[in-house]
């Protein structure tokens, strides 16, 4: 499926090129049909490294093909196929693609049935590996808000629905989420000394502050260290 130097000398793919394409395609597509050649495809190798290799094809019939192809076998989830497709940086591969449809000369540039099946390929990777796990970093956060902000809900509701999904997922893995917030905050007051946690600020009547220590009965117009 590699099309490096397979060309005409005006650049253009060759007919004999495009028809070896087109049933490697064919032969891709037809393996991931049934459970058993989804794992051959992604544990035989340098099979599964050509897929994700040429999911950034300038070709878009590979392109669109390969990150199908991802999508399927992440759609598995089977422990063999994740963590060959972590090992051969599915995600990441992706997400450069989404990437490099930014440019207005890329052929994918406004393909919204690209961007459905690499946004749905992006999606089926953090739910079903996670997306540290799969080696995606942040990023992935800004690929996939740039995408957002470029495509109508009108061109693809189900590509702005996705992006959406994805970059709250990519939130919470990448700031811990709310939860993890939250419970972050709550380990640092744990670990404060009581002193500091027995003083209370209180309003005076002229509405000046002042401070109350509850356990010495303590107070004073100067903010304690560290309140």
């Amino acid at each position: 499926m590699k099309l490096e130097g397979e060309v005409d000398r005006h650049g253009r793919v060759t007919e004999a090129v495009k028809t070896h394409v087109d049933a490697a395609i064919v032969l891709l597509e037809s393996a991931l049909e049934s459970d058993e050649g989804c794992l051959v495809v992604a544990t035989t190798p340098t099979v599964l490294e050509a897929v994700v290799a040429c999911c950034s094809s300038l070709n878009p019939a590979v392109a669109n093909s390969c990150v199908g192809s991802v999508a399927i076998l992440v759609g598995k989830n089977q422990p063999a196929i994740n963590k060959r497709l972590v090992e051969c940086g599915a995600g990441p591969a992706v997400i450069n693609t989404l990437k490099l449809s930014e440019d207005p000369e890329s052929p994918f540039e406004g393909s919204t049935q690209f961007y459905e099946s690499a946004m749905y390929a992006v999606s089926s990777i953090i739910s079903t590996i996670g997306a540290e796990e799969s080696g995606l970093t942040r990023d992935a956060m800004r690929v996939v808000y740039d995408l957002s902000q470029s495509v109508t809900k009108e061109e693809s509701p189900y590509t702005t629905e996705l992006c959406t999904s994805v970059l709250q997922s990519l939130t919470d893995a990448f700031s811990g989420g709310t939860g993890a917030l939250l419970e972050g905050k709550l380990n640092d007051l744990k670990g404060l000394p009581e002193s500091r946690l027995a003083w209370q600020a209180v309003k005076a009547e002229d509405g000046a502050t002042y401070y109350y220590n509850k356990d010495t009965n303590e107070t004073t117009w100067e903010e304690p260290e560290g309140h």
